[in-house]
């Protein structure tokens, strides 16, 4: 079992603020700013800054009776479908990596999840080149993250999932941080669609957590099932460009 999953990861050592966490562009980031897809509102992000105490509260209004259990529902109906879907593609990436026999096929990686208690991530390691570009494209490696909605560990859309060290170092030095921690993270969410963390912020830093948490406190601001939707939609837009672009 050690070779399909392998153990998880090392905590990381604790970083400078001026290089803070793990800001690689999420699962569906394109390579920068230039291909965001049509009607994504680039300025639709809060500044956490001048958020007042208390402004959660008056935001809860999203959470109407029923909706809690019918988001639940979809997560759980789509999540199945599209791993049934991919069933063929993963069994492939897996077989290839187990191949490879140059680590777990399984990567498990602590991540913070709502109210930061902390979960393990799944991702499929993929290896570069060959078959593997193939994956890439088709960002098998985080299908594996519906293991992670499932378990009721992650949503659909929601929150980019932050590695413990560095959500414990932006909530340091950046106001409102835990604010985004109320609800799940996600596979996707609106700071990832509008490619909110840049390559640029690839090695962490405070200036793009700060950028990616305007975002997240507009989503859960505003959240809803039709603005889930609308996510969903933006994400699914940004994988075919990336598709035709590769």
């Amino acid at each position: 079992m050690a070779r399909w999953f392998g153990r998880a990861a090392r905590p990381e050592s604790a970083p400078s603020p001026s290089s803070l966490g793990d800001h690689r562009p999420g699962p569906f980031a394109l390579a920068g700013h230039a291909a965001l897809p049509p009607r994504v509102d680039r300025a639709a992000a809060l500044e956490p800054e001048r958020l007042p105490e208390g402004w959660l509260t008056v935001t809860r209004r999203h959470d109407a009776p029923g909706s809690v259990p019918l988001r639940r529902a979809i997560e759980i109906l789509l999540a199945l479908a599209v791993l049934g879907l991919a069933a063929p593609l993963l069994t492939a990436a897996a077989l290839v990596a187990l191949a490879d026999r140059s680590g777990p096929v399984v990567e498990r990686i602590p991540r913070v999840g709502r109210h930061g208690r902390p979960f393990t991530l799944y991702r499929l390691r993929v290896r570069a080149g060959g078959l593997g570009r193939l994956f890439r494209l088709c960002r098998i490696e985080d299908v594996l993250q519906l293991v992670n909605v499932l378990k009721g560990e992650m949503a659909l859309v929601g929150p980019r999932p932050e590695a413990p060290v560095s959500a414990a170092e932006h909530a340091r030095w950046i106001p409102r941080w835990r604010d985004r921690e109320v609800v799940r993270p996600g596979v996707t969410g609106w700071a990832q669609v509008h490619q909110a963390v840049s390559p640029l912020d690839r090695g962490g830093s405070l200036a793009g957590a700060r950028r990616m948490l305007g975002y997240d406190l507009h989503y859960v601001q505003h959240r809803s099932l039709g603005f889930d939707l609308r996510i969903l939609l933006a994400t699914l837009r940004l994988v075919l460009v990336q598709e035709r672009a590769g």
